[in-house]
């Protein structure tokens, strides 16, 4: 098990939380101009497993359930100019599902802090709150992914645990596969 904590602490600014623009996967536009485009003042999807049935991630009470659909879901309103953040509150968060090529893949232009409390009340602190995100699967700790954190360029992850991923062993140097059983971050540049 690779186990490591990203625990320094971290307060968003106005730069990190604003933003939104032109669809994440849309293809860029000659039409629009990031440097004079016009983000909104803040963009905010929270992320909570205890809540009873996932909303659509806009507020504490209608936060979702899973970490990934944050992380989709803040892509898309940041589009191709602007920036989101996910707030994740204290809990374990599984990355395997189905297969243990599942990820939680960071997406450019979306940073994401841990360490929020249940519902989101009072200050983020990681040591009090901690949020695991865990490679493992729910129903079976033997079923691993190779990378519980695929990173992404140019975002901040702050306020995790994570555990329980298991890097694939080959005789293959150039597999991806071989590295980063915990965070893996090829060609990327990240504030963790």
């Amino acid at each position: 098990d690779g186990q490591s904590q990203a625990d320094a602490a971290v307060t968003p600014d106005a730069s990190m939380m604003a933003d939104a623009g032109p669809p994440a996967d849309a293809e860029p536009s000659p039409f629009i101009d990031c440097e004079t485009y016009e983000c909104p003042s803040e963009c905010v999807v929270y992320v909570d497993h205890t809540v009873f049935s996932g909303g659509d991630g806009s507020s504490p009470e209608k936060a979702l359930r899973r970490v990934q659909d944050g992380l989709d879901t803040a892509a898309a309103q940041a589009g191709q100019c602007c920036r989101c953040e996910v707030r994740v509150a204290t809990g374990t968060y599984y990355a395997r599902v189905s297969g243990p090529g599942e990820t939680f893949q960071l997406r450019e232009r979306v940073n994401v802090f841990g360490g929020y409390a249940t519902g989101f009340v009072g200050d983020r602190d990681p040591e009090s709150h901690p949020t695991v995100l865990r490679g493992a699967a729910e129903s079976d700790p033997e079923l691993r992914v190779y990378h519980v954190v695929t990173g992404a360029e140019g975002v901040t992850f702050d306020g995790f645990i994570i555990e329980g991923g298991r890097a694939l062993v080959d005789d293959n140097d150039l597999n991806a596969e071989n590295y980063g059983g915990g965070m893996v971050n090829l060609g990327v540049s990240l504030r963790v």
